[in-house]
């Protein structure tokens, strides 16, 4: 009905709320499907409006986007972020998924669902990139100590360890 077409990431970001207006039955009801949907939308375009809902802009948004966590971790981070720089390793190389899935691909569900429940609480699109901030900087030693060639393999397998009080951890460096 807007016009938009699938992007990468759109499956991930849908499923939590499919599991949320879930009643655990196979029925798949249509008022079900359609709670979901319209929960969907809402946080799509709160949360995800450039990356998603303009078609020519939204590579050139990315990229902006990319550049402007870039500066965050400069300003707050200089030493991690000139470590990730120097070692050619910059956010398009690990940050998409977590801007255009919003950190839903993988995290267990409920860790998702706690990150969310604190981006609507702040209600600001940009939280996001503090997010990704405060994930790099809770593995700040372990990244600083790597080799370049090996940081792909260190951000790659990098999770909020272990409970949902891990997550706040993270939420409340981001706030």
């Amino acid at each position: 009905s807007h016009g938009v077409h699938y992007k990468q990431g759109m499956n991930e970001v849908a499923a939590p709320f499919l599991y949320l207006c879930s009643d655990g039955s196979d029925k798949g009801g249509g008022d079900t499907a359609a709670l979901a949907y319209v929960l969907y939308e809402s946080f799509v375009f709160r949360f995800l409006q450039h990356f998603y809902c303009q078609e020519k802009s939204s590579s050139r948004y990315l990229f902006k986007a990319f550049r402007l966590f870039q500066l965050l971790l400069m300003h707050f981070d200089p030493q991690l972020g000139i470590h990730l720089y120097e070692n050619e390793f910059i956010p398009e190389l690990y940050a998409p998924q977590w801007f255009l899935c919003v950190y839903a691909r993988g995290l267990p569900l409920l860790c998702v669902l706690r990150i969310w429940d604190m981006m609507i609480a702040v209600d600001d699109p940009a939280f996001t990139f503090f997010i990704g901030l405060a994930l790099l900087r809770s593995k700040r030693d372990q990244l600083l100590m790597v080799e370049g060639t090996d940081l792909p393999e260190v951000i790659g397998d990098m999770r909020i360890e272990g409970n949902e009080g891990a997550v706040d951890v993270v939420l409340g460096e981001a706030w």
